[in-house]
């Protein structure tokens, strides 16, 4: 839908799908400052019928 996740780590969906990647955010980012844990990113994913939402990280 929106491109697709550069994987910190092995590719990883949210369960209960399908699910289509919406955003990443690099915990690294000068905008971004969230802590995700040691260089984390962060993953956004939108149902396929655009009601429900669902975030994951992975880690170093």
């Amino acid at each position: 839908m929106y491109g697709s996740p550069a994987w910190l780590r092995d590719e990883e969906y949210p369960p209960g799908g399908p699910w289509s990647f919406l955003f990443q955010l690099d915990a690294c980012s000068e905008w971004c400052p969230l802590d995700l844990g040691e260089g984390g990113v962060g993953y956004g994913f939108i149902s396929g019928d655009e009601q429900e939402g669902r975030f994951l990280w992975q880690c170093i």
